[in-house]
């Protein structure tokens, strides 16, 4: 498989990251 642009892997990691964050901490954070 090619890389379809110069950052795809770290990108992919990164995005991996957010996705486990959001299912830790839900749906949006509550402000108040």
């Amino acid at each position: 498989m090619s890389e379809a642009y110069k950052y795809s892997d770290i990108t992919g990691k990164i995005i991996g990251c957010a996705m486990e964050v959001h299912k830790f901490l839900g749906n949006g954070f509550q402000e108040v």
